[in-house]
This record gives structure tokens, C-alpha cells and sequence, in this order.
């Protein structure tokens, strides 16, 4: 009688699934980081209304909220270059690692524009 078993042995190479998996832990990461800045925005703001209210305010809580929002978006921008806001509104939407090479180019032609600013900037030498 003929043996009719058939083996398949199968392998496969893992960077693709680890480089998954980094991929969703980044994304695991940003968005615990979003929802830990919300809950801050949110204790910030009902601490202004709070506030407001003890003051005898006027405000609303909507206009209260939507100070605290402005604030809070300011804060997380101040001394940023464009690169690395754009690399932040990336990373917000879900989308740095698609959008990274068009970041780096516009990082790349920034600090070239910098640096044409401060040669322009310097005194010319004389004969």
C-alpha cells in the first residue's frame, strides 16, 4: 500500500509582521498620549469654569472650553518648527509614518532657507 502523506513546511520572514507591530504600537502610543492630553484639557477647563462661576462670570462654559482648547494648542506648539508641526498633525490623524518622507522634505528646504537667511544676514567682506 503507498503512503500517500504529504509534508509542506513553510517559512516566512518577520520584518514584515514586526514592522506591524511597531507600526501599531506608535499608534497605541500616540493615541494614549491624545487621550491623556484631552482628560488634562478637560480637568483645565472645568477648573475654569469653576473658577468663572466663583468669580461671578459672565462666560459660558462653550467660550470657557474654547479658551482652554486655543490655550492648550498653543502651549504644544510654541517653539516647534513647521516640520515638526506637521509632524504632530500627523501623528494626531493617525498618519506620521505615510506622510514622513513629505515632513523630512519640507524640514530638508526649511533648514536650507535658514541658512540662506543668515548668509544674506552677514556683513559683506571688503576687498
Amino acid at each position: 500500500m503507498a503512503n500517500n502523506a504529504t509534508t509542506v513546511r513553510v517559512t516566512a520572514d518577520a520584518s514584515g509582521y514586526t514592522a506591524e507591530i511597531d507600526k501599531a504600537r506608535k499608534s497605541a502610543d500616540a493615541f494614549m498620549q491624545t487621550q491623556a492630553a484631552a482628560a488634562e484639557r478637560v480637568r483645565v477647563a472645568q477648573q475654569a469654569i469653576a473658577e468663572a462661576a466663583q468669580n461671578g462670570s459672565n462666560a459660558s462654559a462653550r467660550a470657557i472650553n474654547n479658551f482652554v482648547s486655543q490655550l492648550q494648542r498653543t502651549a504644544d506648539q510654541a517653539g516647534k518648527t513647521r516640520a515638526e508641526l506637521l509632524q504632530m498633525r500627523a501623528a494626531q490623524l493617525g498618519i506620521a509614518d505615510s506622510v514622513s518622507s513629505y515632513v523630512r522634505q519640507i524640514d530638508e528646504a526649511s533648514k536650507h532657507t535658514h541658512e540662506f537667511t543668515l548668509n544674506s544676514k552677514r556683513p559683506a567682506k571688503s576687498p
